[in-house]
């Protein structure tokens, strides 16, 4: 996992130098969201119908706000 330090930020004892505080962060797996580098992803199937004549799609974001995307007749939509 990842490791964040914090340098001397540990319990201070008056005889001892001051430890570090480290934090290891483990990714977990999401049902729905994947995640390449700092950039998350979300991949979901549309029709042909879709993809040409347009299509709304509410996604639920990770923090719970509802986010609305959507596409206009004659916009271009490519498989990643």
């Amino acid at each position: 996992g990842h490791r964040i330090p914090f340098r001397e930020m540990a319990d201070e004892h008056p005889d001892a130098d001051t430890g570090d505080v480290i934090f290891v962060l483990k990714q977990q797996e999401h049902s729905e969201f994947k995640r390449k580098g700092a950039d998350i992803f979300l991949e979901r199937r549309i029709s042909l119908v879709e993809a040409l004549c347009g299509f709304e799609l509410e996604v639920k974001q990770l923090d719970g706000r509802k986010l609305l995307v959507k596409t206009a007749p004659g916009d271009i939509v490519k498989p990643m």
